[in-house]
């Protein structure tokens, strides 16, 4: 969270989503902060996407940040 929110901070061209499964109560807290750090370059999915959809959005980025993750790896 720290990186992210330093990163989100100190680059405006940054716009960040947020892709995984349905977001359980404590990601929502981590969800809130980074909206309300940069409430237009925060896009949540998470939850919301298919395989097909989730592929297309991560072949678009130009960097992950992610938990260990064979899907993303």
């Amino acid at each position: 969270l720290k990186v992210t929110e330093a990163l989100l901070s100190s680059r405006s061209d940054l716009n960040l989503v947020l892709l995984g499964k349905e977001a359980q109560s404590t990601d929502l807290e981590t969800v809130r902060r980074l909206q309300a750090l940069a409430p237009s370059r925060v896009l949540n999915l998470m939850g919301q996407t298919d395989f097909d959809l989730w592929a297309s959005v991560i072949s678009r980025c130009h960097w992950i940040l992610s938990r260990p993750s064979p899907a993303v790896q």
